[in-house]
């Protein structure tokens, strides 16, 4: 801040010269200062300087009193939001009234004393240059904004032109079964013009082939339809995962088409949004299976990095909002700057799980082996995760094992699959409740476990807990998010490592999960 005093530029303006020389004296050994006895002078002097940051002016003078003075100088660009304070001999209520109405932030009382004049000024300096700087970073960051947005407008086109120029037939349904957007290539392999396919539902989109009286086939047999799982009957405690099959459709000319379809559903909190189907023309001749699914993870892997560039920027920027750098902001604008910031990094949170099971799923996913020890993985784990079992007022019992166990492990890889782990016996523990970690040999084995005592896992739903993209239901109303893909990714990870990961549950009174790595 002193280097900033140093350079403030004060106007003083006087029809008494003592005083004139008086302030001059007392302010220039820290500030730049310009003076002047009249306010015409005043005026002419501000015009030429580059700018002004404080204005020290007479009330009493002749031919233009202070008031007018400073209105006139409110005109010139270099005095626009200059404050002023105001020197004067009179001190009667309606005179300072009259001051504040004209502009004044203080007032000088003469006789002066020195410690009040410079005590007044050093506070309107300070206050000034924080102002500017103020706005200074708040026209940065509005940049910074415009640049982002522009990123991102153009992030989502390209992610638009990359959907556009895929050859399957793609289209999104909301959770009524209602199209929300199709592709061109799924237009053309059913005969549709691009206006005819808006809001249609999935069975008046892919309609199975007339019967042979000629009838319309039933919905319930379409298996898209069934599988969507938003308006059909479902087996008791049956969630609709990611789902794959061949089937025959009818196009819009009553012709056929034998395709695979891939459908897979979208959630939100738990809650299912809608779902993404996946149209594949199984004669087609030119179509590879090994290009398609080099396509498809390009796509993937160039989706996520083309949204994560902007959207770190984002979060960084919304982060220096809620920390202060733009000003105090008021609580209201405080709650949806936090709205939105803690949906980006849910955004950005879901982005690098997709990434992940990118790599996992075409054997790109990254192991450095070398020699760790188990408890130093656990602990590391257990720590990333203090802030978050807090949240969830859980505690973490670790019980560390008596000795050092080695094994072969990337540890940065090894306590994210841990991660998932505990963060998912965190989420589905009981309020006030308590996840236990340990470490013991099994055979060869070194054998972490996480166990708690929460919602446990519904027995139906055991066999598909490794699965991507699938939740159990929870019969407590209780919301813990989730992407259905931790699990699949800690799985990878730890046979990438050679080993395994198994469990055990039952239903309301907790789970066990258990990762086992080869000792060396």
């Amino acid at each position: 801040m002193g280097e900033q005093l140093e350079t403030a530029t004060i106007l003083v303006v006087d029809d008494d010269v003592q005083y004139v020389e008086f302030l001059e004296s007392l302010l220039k050994p820290r500030y730049k200062v310009m003076t002047a006895t009249s306010g015409l002078k005043g005026i002419e002097i501000a015009k030429t300087a580059e700018s002004i940051d404080l204005i020290l002016l007479d009330v009493m003078m002749p031919e233009m009193d202070g008031y007018e003075t400073s209105a006139r100088l409110k005109e010139v660009v270099t005095c626009k939001d200059a404050p002023v304070i105001y020197i004067s001999g009179l001190q009667n209520v309606e005179d300072r009234v009259k001051g504040f109405a004209a502009g004044a932030v203080d007032f000088l009382t003469k006789p002066l004393r020195i410690e009040e004049v410079l005590a007044r000024v050093n506070t309107q300096i300070q206050l000034r240059r924080m102002q500017k700087q103020l706005q200074i970073s708040h026209d940065l960051l509005e940049q910074k904004v415009k640049e982002r947005t522009i990123d991102l407008e153009e992030a989502l086109q390209y992610n638009e032109l990359l959907l556009n120029s895929v050859g399957d037939g793609i289209y999104g349904l909301n959770v009524n079964g209602e199209t929300t957007f199709i592709n061109p290539a799924m237009r053309a392999l059913l005969n549709y013009e691009p206006d005819e396919t808006s809001g249609g539902t999935t069975h008046e989109l892919t309609p199975l082939p007339l019967q042979s009286d000629g009838v319309e086939s039933p919905k319930s047999e379409c298996g898209i339809h069934y599988l969507y799982g938003a308006s059909v009957e479902q087996k008791p405690g049956q969630k609709p995962g990611q789902s794959s099959a061949t089937d025959i459709y009818r196009k819009k000319d009553v012709s056929s088409v034998s395709a695979e379809h891939t459908t897979t559903p979208i959630y939100k909190n738990n809650k299912l949004q809608g779902k993404v189907v996946t149209l594949r023309d199984v004669n087609d001749k030119n179509f590879d299976r090994s290009k398609a699914s080099e396509a498809k993870q390009k796509l993937v892997s160039t989706v996520s990095h083309e949204l994560r560039t902007p959207l770190t920027v984002i979060i960084a920027s919304l982060e220096l909002v809620a920390g202060g750098v733009a000003g105090e902001v008021p609580k209201s604008v405080m709650e949806m700057i936090n709205l939105a910031k803690t949906n980006s990094e849910n955004l950005n949170f879901l982005i690098n799980k997709l990434l992940d099971v990118g790599k996992t799923e075409y054997g790109k996913l990254r192991i450095n082996l070398k020699p760790v020890t188990v408890n130093e993985v656990v602990q590391r784990a257990i720590e990333t995760n203090i802030e978050f079992a807090s949240k969830y007022n859980v505690e973490v019992a670790w019980e560390p094992y008596e000795t050092d166990l080695f094994i072969g492990g990337d540890i940065d890889r090894l306590v994210q699959g841990l991660l998932n782990l505990f963060s998912n016996a965190i989420k589905y523990s009981f309020k006030n409740g308590k996840v236990e970690v340990g470490v013991r040999v099994v055979d060869e084995y070194a054998q972490i476990y996480v166990k708690d005592y929460g919602l446990g896992i519904p027995k139906e739903f055991q066999g598909q807990v490794f699965e991507r993209y699938t939740q159990a239901d929870s019969s407590i109303k209780r919301s813990v998010g989730g992407t259905g893909l931790g699990l699949a990714i800690t799985r990878e990870i730890i046979h990438e490592h050679n080993g395994y990961v198994d469990f055990e549950s039952i239903e309301g009174q907790g789970a066990t999960f258990y990762v086992c790595l080869p000792l060396i």
